[in-house]
């Protein structure tokens, strides 16, 4: 095969871009020492997402109407001939470089540019309406130095090169000593500690290869051949090496490296331990460690601080979307260094997704860890941290500091999912926008008819409205499925304080009349003394099955202050079981038939089991059935049965998953299946 290489750089074209800043940044080659605080908005209740804001041109700037944050907009329809511009497609890579006066962007044709920030200014660019972007002669899939604000490393043919922004000079580093292709991405880890990328002949997801080099000293390199498991050609005997799964030929998906350190992640399909694949390499021991599926913890995106990896777990109950887990990088499965960060007030169900962003760690090991959240299914009501950029503590305290709405395109497609990236310092958050489809029209750049543009918060500069330091209204409840006649426990906050402020239980579908049974906040049906602004409250769910609300109301009236999520009344036991979910074999021939039990579920009539793969999202089934054995919804509810199902034709590592109430609430999920 032929292999292009890049000797010199041109300039032309502009482009589109937002972004988001947390604090100041200096113009030193050295980044300023990360927060481990910040001073946005912390409360934990829900926020309905305002329609996106009106923009101006570039270098304008607005206020997050919820959360009080300048928002500085980089690109807009004169950037790019109209076009859209990202940064990345993921939060694990840099794209600001070492002192925080310099971005990427990438445009959907890969095409990618360079743009200066100045942050004493909070503009980019010149400072005009029209700044304009540095094309660069490589493709998008490049990294910023973590320690060189103006060095960028690239692929270059069958090499790993550096560029110098200000000398444009280019530097080959080293390549593969058999003379292989580097593909892919680049990965930068740690503080500039190594430089790797895929290797040899492949695609996404079939690569098997991997080359790394010491950028400070390019003769110290690794050539890992995973599916021989060698290292420089000497063969590796550690028990953790990742292997392929069973009549199939393990390939790498993605790559990216710690914040600080020698870590680098490599999530794998087609692998043999299930999960999502991923895995972290020491390359300073030369060892590897796997998120394995031995516990329902290993979903989410991914990405490495300061000796700690970080995983979008969900809720330690395993009911909703929201909710991380830190890790040991050399121990990824050791239990006793687990720390849930980001769990959220109540649990609702799996309705989005994040992309959580790092490399403030590089300058401080506490810093909290960026999350960009992004829109996966319409939930009932709004949601905590739905849709918005926050940085979640993690110091146990479950402090999460709120930012801005992102107005992401999640359930668009996959580019709008408002990928963000942190700076060194801290201090300023990069992340695309489809600003709820209002930019403008483009053409199909990343499969979207409107652009996609570009932001940055100012974090510092926060005026968090007054409506917000009070808080709002909330209610929440210990439980989104319960036994039905069982008790369970709500919980208000922030009311008025009136002595006849209330709660009811309704049907879900029921109007603010119709309640079932209700309360004050003292708990009775006699009014307090003097009123109360918060309470907790022990009501006994309805004996009949069915969905139901509890909702906070005002003043013996129908002023309703608060909804909560929709709670499943089941037809079962009162018992305190967990849902269960099992198979009849662990191997059987694709195709071929499998028994599914369920028990201990909630008993709603719309409750569910899918096949999956076994790195499939909780929305992406393959087949389904509804207990009773069919696609059309029994009368009445179950709470366990055995079913059939084909196994997929396909071969490969598949679970059964049992949800509840034809939604992706997740109940269990099942060891894998192989379909050999």
């Amino acid at each position: 095969m032929s292999i292009k290489t890049y000797t010199q750089i041109s300039v032309r074209g502009m482009s589109a871009f937002l972004i988001v800043a947390l604090l100041t940044s200096n113009q030193s080659g050295l980044a300023a020492t990360a927060p481990s605080t910040y001073s946005a908005y912390t409360g934990t209740d829900a926020k309905a997402i305002p329609s996106a804001p009106a923009l101006g041109a570039a270098n304008s700037i607005i206020n997050d109407p919820t959360f009080g944050s300048r928002i500085l907009r980089v690109t807009d329809a004169n950037t790019f001939s109209g076009n859209s511009l990202i940064p990345e497609y993921a939060g694990y890579y840099r794209t600001w470089n070492a002192n925080s006066t310099a971005l990427k962007l990438m445009n959907g044709q890969g095409s990618s540019y360079w743009l200066e920030f100045n942050p004493s200014t909070f503009k980019v660019g010149d400072g005009s309406a029209r700044p304009q972007v540095h094309p660069l002669s490589f493709p998008w899939s490049w990294e910023w130095s973590a320690v060189d604000p103006d060095v960028i490393y690239f692929l270059n043919g069958n090499q790993l090169a550096k560029y110098n922004k200000v000398t444009t000079l280019v530097t080959n580093l080293g390549g593969p000593p058999n003379g292989d292709s580097v593909t892919m991405h680049v990965t930068v880890v740690g503080q500039d500690s190594w430089v790797c990328a895929t290797a040899g002949a492949g695609s996404q997801n079939t690569y098997t290869k991997i080359y790394c080099l010491d950028p400070n000293n390019p003769s110290q390199s690794k050539f890992i051949d995973v599916v021989n498991k060698t290292i420089n050609g000497i063969k590796q005997s550690d028990l953790n090496w990742p292997t392929s799964a069973a009549g199939q030929t393990i390939g790498i998906h993605s790559m990216y490296g710690s914040a600080v350190g020698g870590w680098l992640d490599v999530v794998f399909h087609q692998q043999s331990w299930g999960a999502n694949g991923d895995s972290v390499f020491n390359l300073a021991r030369n060892t590897w460690s796997l998120v394995t599926s031995a516990d329902t913890r290993w979903s989410g995106h991914a990405s490495m601080g300061n000796s700690k990896f970080v995983n979008g777990a969900g809720s330690i109950n395993g009911v909703d979307s929201r909710g991380a887990l830190l890790r040991d990088p050399d121990h990824l499965m050791d239990t006793t260094q687990y720390t849930s960060i980001m769990q959220p007030p109540s649990t609702v169900g799996w309705y989005d997704a994040e992309h959580s962003s790092w490399f403030n760690a590089s300058t401080n090991p506490q810093a909290p860890v960026l999350f960009s959240r992004y829109n996966c299914a319409a939930p009932p009501g709004p949601l905590t941290w739905y849709g918005e950029i926050i940085a979640a503590a993690t110091d146990g305290s479950n402090t999460v500091w709120r930012f801005a709405h992102n107005h992401n395109g999640g359930l668009v497609g996959f580019a709008g999912q408002s990928f963000a990236q942190i700076s060194n310092d801290g201090r300023w958050v990069l992340f695309s926008s489809y600003w709820d489809g209002k930019l403008g029209a483009a053409a199909g750049d990343f499969g979207f008819s409107t652009r996609i543009d570009t932001f940055i918060v100012d974090l510092q500069d926060v005026t968090v409205p007054a409506q917000q330091q009070a808080g709002q209204p909330t209610i929440s409840t210990s439980s989104a499925s319960v036994p039905a006649g069982a008790s369970i426990s709500v919980t208000v906050s922030n009311g008025p304080g009136n002595a006849t402020d209330w709660v009811g239980v309704y049907p879900s579908t029921a109007p603010n009349t119709g309640y079932v049974a209700w309360k004050y906040l003292n708990g009775t049906t006699s009014p307090p003394s003097t009123g109360q602004k918060s309470a907790s409250l022990t009501f006994t769910m309805p004996s009949t099955p069915g969905t139901y609300q509890f909702r906070f109301l005002a003043n013996n009236g129908y002023n309703l202050l608060a909804t909560s999520p929709n709670v499943v009344a089941g037809g079962g036991s009162t018992s305190n079981a967990s849902p269960t979910i099992s198979t009849s074999s662990a191997s059987v021939p694709a195709g071929a038939f499998i028994s599914v039990t369920v028990s201990n579920g909630p008993g709603s009539p719309t409750d569910w089991v899918g096949v999956y793969a076994s790195t499939g999202s909780n929305y992406e089934y393959i087949s389904w059935q509804y207990l009773n054995g069919s696609q059309s919804a029994p009368s009445t509810g179950k709470t366990g049965g055995s079913l059939t199902f084909a196994m997929p034709s396909t071969p490969g590592t598949y679970q059964f998953r049992f949800l509840a109430n034809d939604g992706y609430n997740l109940l269990a999920t099942s060891p894998n299946v192989v379909a050999q």
